[in-house]
């Protein structure tokens, strides 16, 4: 419109000038027009961030073989986790582990650990560190029920670390009870919960260390001596956000990355150098888009290129090419999107693997739907550009984990999508194994 009015009043200059104002709004208004049909692809790459999907059927060719289906719990979250090999296969669906064996011509069988019954509601993370199974379980308040924020807490079941020698049929807790502390906050003072959501070890200096995140914001913790003892990593920023959500971490070099979301609906990404001994002196601002509140999932760095970096956020996946000193979007999703990908949109990109050493820009992207069905994506070029994959491999499910194992082979779960609130007591996970007849 106020095109329009500029240029009627613009009538009276040279026919010349009138004539290129006419050609402008002619092209202004055919823009419009195609703007106008149903949100396309074309209006999207003019007017938004959108994420940079190529067509389904520009892919290569695609192939699954199905594993095995295990149940699930009812009560945990959906992340599901990998480890090991195929043919000796540690799966956590939910809060429920098994061990996932090849059983001759009978094909894989999967043993859950009933060591762990009882504790599925609490499990957040597995890892395989020196042939022993680590198993991080979360804090649980108990308090009044329906309170939005913890000062109302009665009691608190502290996080654990249980450790198996004996491949999961005996497990020993490690005592945690150096992370609870008092801590000041907005709303009062109540026990800082040790929300460890992952452990990791790591070569530091030439020396075994195992990381976890204990607590909220950038408070790692680290050991030297196997879980005996452990100290905070980042010098006095450890209480950094004392309310809010559990952070995730990630390496890089001697650099350690740390992703959340504030209480208030503010998302962040910081990083820290640590030195020989394991300590962060300060945490570093890196040059980043403005996140909203796009809560940062994972923080990962490529195992062929270690400059290489992805952050997945909610509706979208960030990358660095120098170390993670500044960062751009690799696809960047809102609310709005194009109908056909409306059971999908607005994907938590919660993981990437790098399948080839021999092509190292080759990465695959996976996460879920806000509203439903799982995503996963592939890019040729280290996440310039991404091609969508997601119906011809979770077409109608749910997406739970991605992962690539010791021996290369990427793992997917995946569950039939009802409702993505709510899983029905005795659901069954799918974990099937991810191909590409060409990379």
């Amino acid at each position: 419109l106020i095109f329009a009015l500029d240029f009627g009043e613009l009538m009276f200059m040279n026919s010349i000038s009138a004539m290129h104002l006419k050609s402008l709004f002619t092209v202004f208004l055919f823009i419009m027009i195609q703007c106008s049909e149903s949100y396309s692809n074309s209006c999207k790459d003019l007017f938004s961030e959108s994420a940079k999907y190529k067509p389904a059927e520009a892919s290569p060719q695609v192939s699954i073989a199905h594993l095995i289906k295990v149940k699930m719990d009812s009560t945990h979250g959906l992340r599901a986790q990998a480890l090991g090999t195929a043919n000796n296969l540690l799966l956590r669906t939910g809060g429920k582990i098994y061990i996932v064996e090849m059983n001759g011509a009978r094909g894989p069988l999967a043993r859950e650990l009933n060591a762990l019954s009882g504790l599925e509601d609490t499990i957040s993370s597995i890892a395989r560190i020196d042939n022993e199974i680590w198993v991080t379980k979360r804090s649980v308040f108990v308090g009044q029920e329906g309170a939005k924020y913890p000062v109302a807490v009665q009691g608190l079941l502290e996080s654990q670390i249980l450790v198996s020698k004996d491949n999961g049929a005996n497990f020993r807790a490690l005592t945690l009870s150096q992370f609870q502390r008092l801590v000041s906050s907005p709303f009062g003072k109540f026990p800082e919960y040790a929300t460890i959501t992952r452990i990791e070890n790591i070569q530091i200096a030439g020396k075994n260390a195992l990381v976890v995140n204990a607590g909220l914001g950038p408070n790692a913790w680290i050991s030297f001596d196997n879980a005996q003892t452990w100290r905070s990593m980042v010098k006095g920023e450890n209480k950094w956000e004392t309310v809010g959500y559990e952070g995730y971490f990630g390496f890089s070099n001697e650099r350690m990355f740390f992703g959340g979301e504030h209480p208030m609906d503010s998302a962040y990404l910081k990083y820290g150098i640590f030195d020989s001994a394991g300590v962060i002196s300060k945490l570093i601002q890196p040059k980043i888009p403005d996140l909203e509140n796009r809560r940062v999932q994972f923080v990962k760095s490529s195992p062929f290129d270690s400059s290489l970096i992805f952050a997945g956020v909610e509706g979208g996946l960030l990358v660095s090419s120098d170390s993670g000193n500044s960062w751009t979007y690799s696809f960047k999703e809102t609310e709005k999107v194009a109908p056909n990908r409306e059971r999908r949109k607005y994907p938590y990109i919660f993981n990437v693997v790098f399948p080839n050493k021999e092509n190292p820009n080759f990465v695959i992207a996976g996460g879920q739907g806000q509203v439903g069905l799982g995503t996963l994506l592939m890019s040729h070029d280290a996440g310039k550009s991404w091609i969508d994959i997601s119906e011809s491999t979770v077409k109608n499910q749910a997406l739970l984990g991605l992962d690539i194992l010791d021996d290369g082979t990427i793992i997917f779960s995946t569950r039939d999508e009802t409702n993505i609130d709510t899983m029905e007591a005795g659901s069954e996970a799918q974990v099937s194994v991810l191909k590409f007849d060409a990379h």
